[in-house]
């Protein structure tokens, strides 16, 4: 019986940890400003409330950097971050009470997003 309990709570942990993952599936768009900076396409009006970049160099875990209940209006839609060639890189985030997924690598200094 406890290996039972122990089963189902296993398999419930595991689709919760799943379930984050599909909430962020609107595909995103990303931009590099100069060297630095990552940008999040947007427009007059938009509102980013939350932003996290994680990268394949650390099994994309813990966040490179992670910001969460922010009220960054446009044009305040950029991270200043350095990005490494030959690295994966995903970037979650809601604007617009909307959640986004921007995957992407930096190949001959220009994002390529996949």
């Amino acid at each position: 019986m406890k290996k039972i309990i122990i089963a189902v709570f296993f398999t419930l942990f595991l689709s919760a940890c799943g379930s984050d993952r599909l909430a962020f599936s609107n595909r995103g768009e990303v931009y590099l400003l100069g060297n630095d900076l990552l940008c999040i396409k947007s427009k007059p009006g938009d509102v980013i409330s939350f932003y996290s970049l994680s990268s394949s160099e650390n099994k994309y875990y813990p966040a490179l950097v992670s910001e969460f209940e922010i009220n960054n209006k446009y044009p305040d839609t950029c991270i200043r971050v350095s990005l490494k060639k030959d690295v994966s890189y995903e970037l979650i985030y809601t604007m617009n009470k909307v959640d986004y997924s921007a995957v992407f690598n930096l190949e001959n200094d220009k994002l390529k997003q996949k």
